[in-house]
């Protein structure tokens, strides 16, 4: 989805229903977690067929200084996924190297053929792909992963004390690395 103008990539993403519709149908699958992994994971299964709720505790677009630089097998990733444009349409440089400095000493590691893009606009990308591909978007909600009953998880979603349930038939922790989301 590109972002024609700075305005519209700080537009909030609003959420696609609340969580207490979410609460109301059975999902076939939960994904906890909307940066890369998780967009791209939600996305994937509603291409397949799948009903899937994307949740995170966050408002998107998020800026992060983690994420930007995309090293070619990165790059290979959305091209297979059917995202490769994502880069272009929204303002990724090509990269050849990356300078890495500290305490006064620094080095520079080649990074053939890859591309720096915010992390505010390639999440916001993503997620956009994620609803164009028909999946339901709920930000701003902490999702608890429950137990297991027929089948079907449970997760807690909401915040403070106001909270629901929802249920799948598979849920996916896709909040990155030291998340305490899931």
């Amino acid at each position: 989805v590109p972002f024609p103008d700075a305005m519209d990539a700080t537009a909030m993403i609003q959420p696609t229903l609340t969580a207490g519709q979410a609460s109301q149908r059975p999902w076939d699958a939960i994904v906890i977690g909307a940066g890369p992994s998780g967009a791209t994971a939600a996305r994937e299964a509603a291409l397949r067929g799948a009903t899937v709720l994307l949740v995170d505790r966050a408002s998107f677009p998020r800026e992060k200084v983690c994420g930007c630089c995309l090293n070619l097998r990165a790059i290979e990733v959305l091209r297979q996924a059917r995202l490769g444009h994502v880069l272009g349409e929204n303002g990724a440089v090509t990269l050849r190297d990356v300078k890495i400095a500290a305490g006064g000493r620094s080095a520079v590691v080649p990074l053939p053929d890859g591309a720096a893009l915010s992390r505010g606009r390639f999440d916001a990308a993503l997620i956009h792909a994620a609803i164009d591909a028909s999946v339901a978007f709920l930000p701003r909600v902490t999702a608890v992963i429950q137990h297991v009953r027929d089948g079907r998880r449970t997760v807690s979603l909401g915040g403070g004390d106001h909270r629901v349930s929802a249920t799948a038939k598979m849920v996916i922790a896709g909040g990155g690395l030291g998340s305490d989301q899931a």
